[in-house]
């Protein structure tokens, strides 16, 4: 039993929350699930009577077979994507308390921004003007935080000018981003 444990948020990169990883934590109140994560266990936050609040995702895609069983105190899903988004995805069986919270569809975290950090690392460099112009080409893709940063001009769209503000930045031709 984990009784201090009170909120959980993951780092980005995993893809997997593992079965029973918190199977009992009943002092676990909120959750945020990463924007990585596509398949959540089985009896994962089973009997986390404490949970009230679990913030997920759309990209999250299956959820097994009472993962949140037994969450009695659940009431509320922040949801970033759909309604329709939320009835594709696949939930197993016993997972009554998820599917009875109010579900807050088409959420939208609150982040930092940090302009220019498009790969989300926590600083801004030549990665960052790599992993844009990647995206701008069509063969990578950009976090939801990520495009916030990528958007340098603030035109709401990551585009090749912001590719060259991050540079300016980057090589001192500019010393504050966003840029005016």
């Amino acid at each position: 039993e984990c009784k201090s444990l009170t909120k959980i948020t993951y780092a980005d990169g995993i893809t997997n929350i593992a079965n029973t990883l918190f199977y009992n934590c009943d002092g676990l109140t909120t959750i945020t699930i990463p924007e990585t994560v596509t398949t959540i266990g089985e009896k994962t936050f089973y009997s986390c009577s404490s949970l009230a609040e679990v913030t997920m995702y759309k990209n999250v895609e299956k959820i097994n077979g009472s993962a949140f069983d037994k969450c009695t105190a659940l009431t509320d899903v922040y949801y970033t994507g759909s309604e329709e988004d939320w009835k594709a995805m696949i939930v197993r069986s016993s997972n009554d308390p998820l599917l009875n919270a109010n579900i807050h569809y088409n959420y939208v975290p609150k982040t930092t921004t940090t302009f220019g950090d498009v790969d989300c690392d926590g600083k801004v460099d030549i990665l960052d003007i790599i992993v844009l112009n990647r995206n701008l080409l069509g063969s990578g893709e950009l976090t939801a935080q990520g495009r916030v940063n990528a958007d340098v001009n603030r035109n709401n769209k990551p585009d090749a000018d912001d590719s060259l503000n991050i540079l300016k930045f980057l090589v001192k031709l500019t010393d504050k981003l966003p840029v005016a």
